[in-house]
């Protein structure tokens, strides 16, 4: 069986910036902390050759929508206006080359060595919607997110 490795680079820069976006921006548009529901659907197009080597039903799995409860606290905030103010998510090779926060609606472009990621988003105090679209050096994905505030943090 050949390794799913084809679609590593795809899948990584679309679930970084997947990750990153619950908490992205969010002192700009006052996301509260909390706990939160982030339900994620992924499109991944992949030349031919490369679904050849996917295992049956990887790329089938890969597009189901997922369901994910993570908690955002303060720090974690704070964390991210300090990656966002040096101008990079976690990965050192990005650089954000655009950004953008007029209101509840959220735009940024992120160079990476290996992937160009879109971002707009649509933020209230504790729920947004977003779509990611990245295209990398195995093909283009595109990430749609929503995520709802649940409750507060367990300690």
């Amino acid at each position: 069986m050949h390794s799913p490795r084809p679609t590593g680079a795809a899948r990584a820069a679309a679930l970084a910036a997947a990750a990153m976006c619950g908490a992205l921006f969010a002192q700009a548009v006052n996301l509260k902390p909390g706990k939160y529901e982030f339900v994620s659907t992924s499109q991944v197009t992949l030349a031919p050759e490369m679904q050849k080597r996917l295992p049956p039903g990887y790329l089938a799995r890969l597009q189901k929508p997922r369901t994910q409860q993570q908690c955002i606290t303060d720090v974690d905030l704070k964390q991210v206006g300090k990656q966002l103010s040096q101008g990079r998510g976690n990965d050192p090779s990005c650089k954000m080359t655009e950004h953008s926060v007029a209101g509840d609606k959220v735009k940024f472009v992120m160079q990476c060595q290996r992937a160009t990621t879109h971002f707009e988003g649509t933020f209230s105090s504790d729920s947004f919607q977003a779509a990611i679209r990245s295209q990398t050096d195995q093909g283009p994905m595109t990430v749609k997110m929503t995520g709802r505030r649940i409750g507060d943090c367990s300690k």
